[in-house]
């Protein structure tokens, strides 16, 4: 079951998604290292196709990658060179889908002044994301 996450609802296709896919992540995270040395976890690909703002379609899904680094859970989105933390998995997940969001209004409302290389993050969010 997905925790409680307040004011956020998913409908039962997310919900599916987000329960299988926490469940591969416990699976192949949560292996204790065998050695004292620091372990990287070996990172998880899958991807996910919505973002937490209502006003915002994925047009393709996302590929993220999740990796653990001593208590903290990254998911990356190397598309957009993007990061979101937490927790668990799922929490380091719902941080990036909040990230991308932020990103795709900052560089929306700043477009008319980014330079070469936010301009072309910024192009392709609009091939990947569009408002409702």
């Amino acid at each position: 079951m997905i925790p409680d996450l307040g004011d956020i609802k998913f409908t039962p296709d997310q919900e599916k998604f987000l329960s299988e896919t926490k469940k591969r992540i416990t699976f192949s995270i949560d292996i204790e290292p065998k050695s004292s040395e620091i372990q990287q976890a070996t990172p998880q690909r899958f991807t996910i196709s919505t973002l937490l703002d209502d006003r915002l379609i994925l047009q393709m899904p996302i590929e993220v990658e999740i990796e653990r680094e001593n208590e903290t859970y990254i998911a990356k989105c190397g598309v957009f060179e993007e990061f979101g933390y937490g927790d668990d998995p799922m929490t380091s997940v719902i941080d990036l889908q909040q990230t991308l969001a932020e990103l795709y209004w900052t560089l929306k409302e700043e477009q008319n002044r980014l330079g070469p290389y936010l301009i072309r993050i910024w192009n392709r969010l609009q091939e990947v994301i569009v408002e409702r």
